[in-house]
Parts: C-alpha cells; sequence; structure tokens
C-alpha cells in the first residue's frame, strides 16, 4: 500500500523502489544519487533495528569503515588471572548495559570474588610434565582491536578441558557476535594445546538448562554432550533433546541405559558439616536436586514395594533389635558435591550398597536425632 501511494509521487531519476519481505528498498545507480538529491537518511536506520540506540555504538561502526583501507589490528593475550582496573571497567559497562544491573551490585568486592579469585592452585609449566605453555590454572583472554580492549574471557584451564567460565564484552561492539568467536577461539586453543598436553581434548561451556532460552546456545556447539549429576555419565545431546523438549526435568543417563546402576564406595565416613556451596550456587543446587530426583519430599516413600530384592534387602535391615521405628527415607546425604534425600539415592543403589550404608543411617538418626539428620548433611566420602 505505502508502495502504491509512493508511486503517485513520481519517479526519481536513477533511483528504483522496491518491496522486500516486509521492507522497502531504495537503490540508487550511484553512490551519489542520495547526496546529491538532498535525501537524508535517519541515523536510526543505519543503527538497525535490533540496537540499543546508542551514539557510542553507531561510532564504533563509523570506526571501523574509516579504517577500510587498513587492517584492524586484532591482540589475544592469556594471562594469568588478577585484578586488572581496564578489565573491570569494561566489566561494569557490561553489566550495567546488557545486564541491567545496579551500580552497587558491580563494585571492585564483588568483580574480584565473582572473576578474579579462584580457588585453582597455579602449575606452571615444566619439561617434564605434559603442561601447556601458560600452564594450569585460571586465566583471563584479553581481545584488543587497535589497542582497546573489547572482551575479556575468563577461563579455567585443567588437564583434560578448558572451561569457559564467563565473557564480557564492549556493548558498542555487541555486532561482533564476540561470544561466538570467544567460543570458537577457545576450542581451537584446545586444539592446538593437545601437541603440548596430550589429555587436553575437551571444552567446557558450564551449566545447562534446557528451558533457559539464554542457555540454548551452548547446545548450537557440537559434537557435544551433557553430563547426567545423578550417576555422572556423558550423555550426547542429540539423544538428550527428545526427552528434554518434552520433560523438564529428566535423569539423563537413564535415556541411554536405564539399566546400570551406580556403586556405592566401600568405605564410607560419617562425616557432619553444612551444605558447602558458594553464593552463585546455593539456592539453585537445593532446587535443582529436589527437582532432578522427581518431586518434593512428600512423595510416597514406598514406591519400590514392587521391588522383591529391595522388599528383601530391607528386610534383612529391619530385623535389628530397635530399628523398627527408625526411618531413614528423609536423611540428607552428600555424594560427590551434591545433595540427595535417601528414598531418592536408595532407587539406584545396589543391594549391596544399600546394605552397607542403611546401618550406618540407622545409627546416624539415633546420635543426632530425627529433625537434625533431615537438615544436616550425612557426607559420605
Amino acid at each position: 500500500m505505502l508502495l502504491s501511494a509512493m508511486s503517485k509521487v513520481g519517479e526519481i531519476p536513477d533511483v528504483s523502489i522496491k518491496v522486500c519481505k516486509g521492507h522497502i528498498n531504495f537503490l540508487s545507480a550511484s553512490k551519489d544519487s542520495f547526496s546529491d538529491r538532498g535525501v537524508v537518511l535517519n541515523d536510526n536506520i543505519s543503527r538497525g533495528a535490533n540496537s540499543t540506540g546508542d551514539g557510542e555504538i553507531l561510532q564504533a561502526k563509523k570506526d571501523l569503515e574509516n579504517h577500510k583501507a587498513r587492517k584492524l589490528k586484532l591482540e589475544m593475550r592469556l594471562k594469568r588471572s588478577s585484578f586488572d582496573p581496564e578489565e573491570h571497567e569494561l566489566y561494569k559497562r557490561y553489566q550495567l548495559k546488557v545486564h541491567n544491573d545496579k551500580p552497587g551490585h558491580v563494585v571492585e568486592s564483588s568483580y574480584r570474588r565473582f572473576l578474579v579469585d579462584s580457588p585453582l592452585i597455579y602449575v606452571q609449566p615444566s619439561g617434564d610434565e605434559k603442561v601447556p605453555p601458560c600452564g594450569f590454572g585460571s586465566f583471563h583472554q584479553q581481545y584488543r582491536v587497535d589497542g582497546r580492549l573489547i572482551a575479556v574471557g575468563v577461563v579455567d584451564i585443567l588437564p583434560k578441558c578448558l572451561s569457559s567460565v564467563y565473557l564480557f564484552w564492549d556493548p558498542d561492539y555487541a555486532f561482533l557476535s564476540l561470544g561466538k568467536y570467544s567460543a570458537l577461539q577457545e576450542i581451537n586453543w584446545v586444539r592446538e594445546n593437545q601437541v603440548h598436553c596430550p589429555t587436553l581434548q575437551y571444552y567446557y561451556l558450564g551449566y545447562y538448562i534446557h528451558s533457559c532460552s539464554k542457555m540454548r546456545y551452548k547446545a548450537a556447539y557440537r559434537p557435544s554432550e551433557l553430563l547426567c549429576p545423578l550417576r555422572f555419565r556423558w550423555v550426547p545431546f542429540e539423544v538428550a533433546r527428545p526427552l528434554l523438549d518434552k520433560k523438564p526435568y529428566v535423569i539423563l543417563s537413564d535415556i541411554t541405559n536405564s539399566q546400570n546402576q551406580c556403586s556405592l564406595l566401600p568405605h564410607a565416613s560419617e562425616t557432619l558439616g553444612e551444605p558447602t556451596t558458594n553464593e552463585h550456587e546455593g539456592m539453585e543446587q537445593g532446587e535443582t536436586n529436589d527437582h532432578f530426583m522427581g518431586g518434593s519430599d512428600d512423595e510416597d516413600e514406598d514406591d519400590d514395594d514392587d521391588d522383591d530384592d529391595d522388599d528383601d534387602e530391607m528386610n534383612e535391615v529391619d530385623s535389628d533389635p530397635g530399628s523398627e521405628d527408625i526411618d531413614i527415607n528423609n536423611i540428607l546425604i552428600g555424594l560427590y558435591g551434591s545433595q540427595y534425600r535417601y528414598k531418592d539415592l536408595r532407587q539406584i543403589l545396589t543391594p549391596v550398597g544399600r546394605k552397607q550404608l542403611e546401618p550406618m543411617l540407622q545409627r546416624y538418626r539415633k546420635v543426632v536425632g530425627n529433625e537434625l539428620s533431615e537438615r544436616m548433611v550425612y557426607e559420605i566420602r
């Protein structure tokens, strides 16, 4: 309709007008046609529909266009994790503009705690050890264009993998898709350094939540696998995806082999303590475990009544004098850094494992009482 209305105005010499996919395109026979005839384009057109509208973004693009006569110099520098004022300033701009954080949340202390301080011990490269030239530990990968810091990738380098911890970048250069570029560079780094460290063969993108749209980009890098946090088995993403599309919470290892059962360590130490979580994991860890294991603590605790082997093993344990009234189902157990209720963990233990563990849990509940046994963590090592 608009094109029809414009055609009534009359044709413009050396300019044709066409409609394509909801857009009106003005095609000029020469680059000077618009300027010669006094046609002015709004700045918003050149900025693009996805732009924030900031003048800095337009200026950044203009800076790149002005340097067409020469190549821009891209520099990448991998350095050990340490506080850098320039990096901190870039981090603040990124958090404020991209994630809409409040200024009080991007202070130096929180930045240090989040991306500078690391529990990893730095291991220097040695001629006798299979270590990459940079060593093992936590590092910051700086990306600079003509000397200007435009992105920082925080990574952990371990004997078997490079783990991508976080990436922050200059909002003015969002159009460069720096997240994708840095991921490809990190993958390439792993390949190149396999010469120095043959065990280095994996690239970790961290936690993955299928229902979170902001995390879907992680599955775009293939071939990729997801780790089952219950049995610690890697499952190909393409195998897990159909079930993840249907259900929000699934036991990944059940998809490939539902018959396998995890074994209990033969020597379990009875240890009490607070759950060991950091400020970024606390709430998420608790919620994930409850949902992952199949629901809340109010579920039916007799789901395994039809399992003859399970009943026999439970009968053996319950036959001990004085054990009839001891309910161990809701005892909170710590295993490999995760926490489970015993009624959930019991489903995947072998009969031998249950026979070893349940007498210890009964003694433990007698000592600490019902309430504390459901709030404290019985850690298995």
